[in-house]
Formats: structure tokens, C-alpha cells, sequence
């Protein structure tokens, strides 16, 4: 080496963070840069298809019971087997494809939730009929006629009227509307109770758990609650119609299907109280 040679100082080289061949198992993973923008998971995917079918099942148990029970045509009309039967297939079928693609929109949580009530109103009525035809205790009797009373009005009253208001992009119009869904689930809750009558109204003498025994006296109440639901609902296409003014083409088309949802059978609560029940007990019962 020369006597006049400068010194080179050795630098190390610096190695990249993490192995050059990272495990095969930690690829993959989410990051915070590679996270799902519309929070999809596995977790989320797997409890929207769980509850589709939950949906499923009930429709099936009240297709298959309706038969069991020797239910014609005319009696699966009147109890809203049918009915129910249909939007409990239709209302989850739309939720779980969106639910499962875009999980943090409502609208296809609360068309899942929406299903589901109208399924177990439907399970529920020829479970009900085979209690009264094997005079089961009364606890079970008024723990399926609960369900039967108060699982569909939760459709109704709450969960629809906020799918037309979110819709399509599962957010309010402006947030000068956040004052009608605070309507819309004070009210929902009200839509609900209203489901249940006096018990002079109910098969054989047996009543919901949640049954009010001064109903009648707070008629006006839920008169106003009826209302409350068709001016939401009112609003809400309002609303639409609005959306579809100041939308593209994609958005127009979106809005267009969300009117079926609007005309659904609206279906009154007093049609739904136990005609085919009581008829078909007190048949049985002057038979003993």
C-alpha cells in the first residue's frame, strides 16, 4: 500500500427490512395499505351467508309444516304463509350479495334482517297450528305465537323504510335527513307494538308475551304510528326521486329497482291476526 494512499473506511451495506423471501404464510395478510376498501372479510362473508341461511331455513320448515299440518291453499293465503314465504326468499337473496360485497353499506344487513322476520312468521304459523292441534302447554303455545305476532313488523315498520332512505349507496340524501330516521325507529318500535291486540283477538284464548291489555284504549296511538310509516315511506321516495334527478345513468338504474321494494305488499295488521287459528281450533276442539 503507497504511504500516500487515504484510507477507505468500509461502510456495511445496509440490508433491506424483512427477508428477501418472506414466509409463505405472511403473504397475504391485510395492511394497513392493502385493506379491503369496502371492508370485506371472511368473517363478514361468513355471518351474511349465516343469516341468509337462517332466512332459507325458516321458509323451508314453514313450506314443509304447512304440509305437515294439512294446510290447503286457502289456509297458507290467510295465515301469510305465501306471502311471508316470498319476501323471506327475496328480501335475503338481494341482502347476501350485498352484505357479502360491500358489508359496510346497511342496505343489505337490514334486507337480511328484513327476511328473516318475514321467514319466521312464516315458520311459525303451522308450528302454531301443531300446537293447538296437540295442546301443547301454554308457555309454548304464546312463545310461538309471539314470534308469529311481532318477528314481520320490524320488516315493515323499520327495516324497509330505512332501505329506501339509505339507498343506493347505503347514506342519507343530505344529513338534514338524519331527523326522519330518528322518526323512523321510534316509530318502527311503535309499528311493532301495534302488532299486538287485545286477546279477544287470538286463537283459543292464548296470547303473546307482549300482549297489551289496554291495546284498544291506545288506539289513536297507533293510528298515528301507520301514518308515521306511510309519511316515511312517502319521504323516503321523495328522496329517491331527488337521487334520481342529480344521478348518472349506473345510479338512474339502481333507483329504478328500488321501487319494488316500495310497492311490497303492505300488509295490515289486523289481517294478520289468527283467522285460520281460531277457525281451524274451534273446528278441532267442537270435534272432541
Amino acid at each position: 500500500m503507497s504511504p500516500n494512499a487515504v484510507p477507505v473506511k468500509a461502510v456495511p451495506v445496509r440490508q433491506a427490512h424483512g427477508p428477501l423471501f418472506p414466509d409463505p404464510a405472511s403473504v397475504g395478510e391485510p395492511t394497513a395499505v392493502s385493506a379491503d376498501p369496502y371492508g370485506r372479510s371472511r368473517r363478514r362473508r361468513m355471518l351474511a351467508f349465516g343469516l341468509f341461511d337462517v332466512a332459507i331455513l325458516e321458509v323451508a320448515l314453514a313450506l314443509v309444516g304447512s304440509v305437515a299440518v294439512s294446510f290447503d291453499l286457502g289456509d297458507a293465503v290467510e295465515s301469510f304463509v305465501v306471502t311471508n314465504c316470498v319476501m323471506g326468499v327475496a328480501f335475503p337473496t338481494s341482502g347476501v350479495l350485498i352484505a357479502s360485497h360491500r358489508p359496510r353499506n346497511p342496505i343489505g344487513w337490514l334486507l337480511l334482517a328484513a327476511g328473516i322476520g318475514h321467514a319466521t312468521t312464516a315458520a311459525m304459523a303451522p308450528v302454531l297450528e301443531l300446537g293447538l292441534e296437540q295442546e301443547w302447554a301454554e308457555p309454548a303455545l304464546r312463545t310461538v305465537l309471539t314470534f308469529f305476532t311481532y318477528a314481520w313488523p320490524w320488516s315493515i315498520g323499520l327495516c324497509l323504510p330505512l332501505v329506501l332512505l339509505l339507498f343506493p349507496d347505503g347514506r342519507l340524501l343530505s344529513p338534514r335527513w338524519r331527523w326522519l330516521v330518528r322518526i323512523t325507529v321510534v316509530n318502527g318500535a311503535l309499528f311493532v307494538a301495534a302488532a299486538g291486540d287485545e286477546p279477544a283477538s287470538y286463537p283459543a284464548g292464548i296470547t303473546p308475551w307482549l300482549v297489551l291489555a289496554n291495546h284498544r284504549d291506545l288506539a289513536p296511538l297507533w293510528t298515528v304510528a301507520e301514518v308515521l310509516n306511510l309519511a316515511v315511506v312517502i319521504a323516503a321516495l321523495i328522496g329517491l326521486g331527488m337521487r334520481y334527478r342529480k344521478g348518472d345513468e349506473r345510479q338512474r338504474r339502481q333507483l329504478l329497482r328500488a321501487t319494488t321494494w316500495a310497492r311490497m305488499p303492505r300488509l295490515d295488521i289486523r289481517a294478520r291476526r289468527g283467522v285460520v287459528f281460531a277457525n281451524r281450533s274451534q273446528t278441532t276442539s267442537s270435534g272432541r
